[in-house]
């Protein structure tokens, strides 16, 4: 099996690691990647971005997402690259993107907060979101989300009668909490 996956999300930016979506998705590739030596994966990244030295393995090829625009990217270039290099499962830690062709998706629904909470965020914004996580969410094989409430939720907003799976955000919990630790009160307010 290959497995596309897209980390364009990944950088170096300082304070990174201390989100979420940085976190979830270092987290689940140091898993995925010491699994299974027969799964191979093409991870893209950015240039700003540091490829740990873990995930430098025969069964892992880094390649270098192009310059040019984001949408383009998520929309047209990460499928079409996925597919030419015989892609089985497409994975984007951080996107809703409408993703067509010929390979099975699972997408990843963080939480729904935006249509939880609609006062607070851009109304556009807001309907071009619903538009693209319902069509994204109707053509995926599956969901994977964090919690069993943010499934109610998917269910209860997008009518999902497709398989979802729930997953904890990290897969060492024991590992977020040392590091959830160790930030002081201070380096929460920066």
């Amino acid at each position: 099996m290959t497995v596309a996956l897209d980390a364009y999300h990944l950088t170096r930016e300082p304070g990174i690691e201390r989100d979420g979506t940085h976190r979830y998705a270092v987290g689940l590739f140091d898993h995925l990647f010491a699994l299974d030596g027969s799964i191979r994966y093409h991870l893209w990244v950015r240039d700003a971005f540091d490829v740990p030295e873990a995930w430098r393995r025969a069964n892992v090829q880094v390649l270098p997402i192009p310059p040019g625009n984001r949408t383009w990217w998520h929309t047209v270039r990460f499928r079409s690259q996925a597919k030419r290099r015989g892609a089985d499962v497409l994975f984007n830690i951080n996107g809703a993107a409408p993703v067509l062709g010929g390979v099975k998706r699972l997408s990843m629904v963080h939480d729904v907060i935006p249509f939880l909470y609609p006062q607070f965020f851009d109304q556009r914004r807001l309907h071009a979101l619903k538009l693209t996580i319902g069509i994204a969410g109707r053509r995926a094989e599956g969901l994977v989300v964090n919690s069993e409430a943010t499934a109610s939720d998917v269910r209860r907003l997008f009518g999902r009668t497709k398989p979802i799976w729930v997953t904890s955000l990290a897969t060492d919990l024991g590992a977020m909490r040392r590091d959830a630790s160790s930030v002081t009160d201070g380096e929460l307010h920066t």
